[in-house]
């Protein structure tokens, strides 16, 4: 008997992008968070132990969240900027329900209402809808700072850093589902280029429903 198949989406990921691989992929975790850590590490400012341990946490989290993809690439050349790719499908019905149907039936419609929502929640964001090769999705820039405390990384003091982020919500042909594209940088010189390459891998979002 063949094994139902589940939704899949599909992207074209960064040059350099580096995969951190979840808890589903335990038989190469490790050696990939090791990779990884090193990696960063030689750009963020932290050791590569200090990033493993932040990694092997960041990895558990992002399992329970519906997380499809996440990992870490470098822009730019003179001032590498490092940015962080997440991607995210999420529920929002089902398939053969009334509301699938609508959102299939009129995606502009269903767009506007998302964008509506979003600046509902983010008021100070730069967000509209945009058209992509899938379909119509709200995009959005913001800019903020995020804290990180000291059990995570190892130093005596929370750390608290500026965080530029480029966000994508694109709703899954099918109807039922929520695809969002997640890039974001701590360098405020890396920020174009990084939001430049949010939209190419926006762009390059393909979308395989599942058997149920």
């Amino acid at each position: 008997m063949t094994e139902p198949r589940t939704a899949q989406i599909l992207v074209d990921t960064p040059p350099g992008f580096v995969r951190l691989p979840l808890p589903s992929e335990e038989e190469r975790g490790t050696e990939r968070i090791t990779a990884l850590a090193g990696q960063i590490a030689q750009h963020d400012g932290y050791s590569a132990e200090q990033m493993s341990r932040y990694l092997g946490l960041v990895g558990t989290a992002l399992y329970d969240n519906n997380v499809r993809l996440f990992g870490k690439f470098v822009v730019g050349t003179d001032e590498p900027a490092v940015a962080t790719l997440t991607l995210v499908l999420g529920g929002l019905t089902e398939p053969d329900s009334e509301d699938a149907e609508r959102i299939r039936s009129y995606p502009a419609k269903a767009a506007d209402a998302l964008l509506a929502r979003y600046r509902e929640r983010r008021p100070d964001s730069d967000a509209q809808v945009v058209r992509l090769p899938i379909g119509p999705a709200v995009a959005a820039a913001t800019a903020g700072e995020y804290r990180l405390p000291p059990e995570m990384t190892g130093q005596h003091e929370e750390i608290v850093r500026p965080v530029f982020r480029a966000e994508f919500q694109v709703l899954a042909p099918d109807g039922a589902r929520l695809i969002i594209l997640s890039v974001n940088t701590n360098s405020e010189a890396g920020w174009p280029d990084v939001a430049r390459t949010a939209l190419e891998v926006a762009s390059s979002i393909r979308y395989e429903p599942g058997d149920t």
